[in-house]
């Protein structure tokens, strides 16, 4: 009886599971949602400071910011960051640092993640 219970859950669980691996538009609700998630975090005093405080690093800042610019879920953080960071330091050594982190980021992308984002949107 204990048997039949747990393979009843089971089933239960793993129908949405198999129909979220084969589902085409994955990605693209991934995008939506952590966009929707940033925008609705990004005024509490937390995301603000983290931002900050981000950005405090100077140039070594603008570089990570760099590296998280070129993925399409966490674009919007860094380009508040990269914005922060232009106010108050030389906005072309800025973009500088920024491209070299964006030059790691998307190597690491293709590298191990090979997203298939646009494919999605095809």
């Amino acid at each position: 009886m204990m048997e039949n219970n747990l393979q009843n859950i089971k089933n239960q669980i793993s129908k949405p599971v198999s129909y979220y691996k084969h589902w085409k538009y994955k990605n693209t609700f991934l995008l939506i949602i952590s966009l929707a998630l940033f925008l609705y975090f990004a005024d509490t005093p937390i995301v603000a400071e983290s931002i900050k405080k981000f950005g405090s690093f100077g140039y070594i800042g603008a570089f990570f910011a760099g590296v998280f610019f070129v993925s399409i879920f966490t674009v919007a953080p860094a380009l508040i960051v990269l914005y922060f960071l232009a106010e108050t330091l030389n906005s072309y050594e800025v973009a500088l640092f920024a491209g070299l982190g964006a030059v790691l980021g998307d190597y690491l992308i293709f590298r191990f993640l090979k997203d298939r984002v646009f494919e999605e949107l095809k």
